[in-house]
């Protein structure tokens, strides 16, 4: 089977060698769909998204704090009061996260305390783990979760 040559929109080279009837996915922004014989049927482009912490961007956080509450149902001014503590720093958690996409929230997470349980030797709790579904299975909830992981 012969190597395709792909440019990405970032000017990076990619070598693709397809694979059967499906979709092969490829850093940045391009998705390749080959048929049965590896051969390019087409591409499909991924918006870019930026992972943002509540601490770097404060004035996210109404529509963090809405976006989240739509999502959950859990009451807005909860939102609001845990991400007041997040931004006053006085410890580690809360911290909260928003995938943002051209300026609107596509996933978030949040990192408390306690997510409901009574075990403290398992602080602190990854919550409110959510991916628009339009924006679902294209690893941005593992994306969110490395930073986080990363971050902490």
């Amino acid at each position: 089977m012969e190597f395709q040559e792909i440019i990405q929109q970032n000017g990076d080279k990619v070598k693709h060698r397809g694979k059967s009837c499906g979709f092969t996915e490829l850093p940045g922004t391009m998705k390749l769909k080959t048929d049965g014989f590896g051969r390019l049927t087409g591409m499909t482009k991924y918006e870019q998204h930026t992972i943002i912490r509540l601490t770097d961007r404060p004035e996210y956080k109404e529509s963090m704090a809405q976006w989240f509450h739509e999502k959950w149902g859990i009451p807005k001014q909860a939102y609001l009061d845990s991400m007041d503590a997040c931004l006053k720093g006085e410890s580690a958690v809360p911290q909260w996260y928003a995938v943002v996409e051209d300026g609107r929230i596509i996933g978030g997470l949040g990192v408390i305390e306690n997510d409901f349980h009574d075990r403290k030797d398992l602080s602190p709790n990854v919550c409110a783990v959510y991916v628009e579904e339009d924006r679902r299975c294209r690893r941005i909830a593992g994306e969110m979760l490395h930073f986080v992981s990363e971050d902490m």
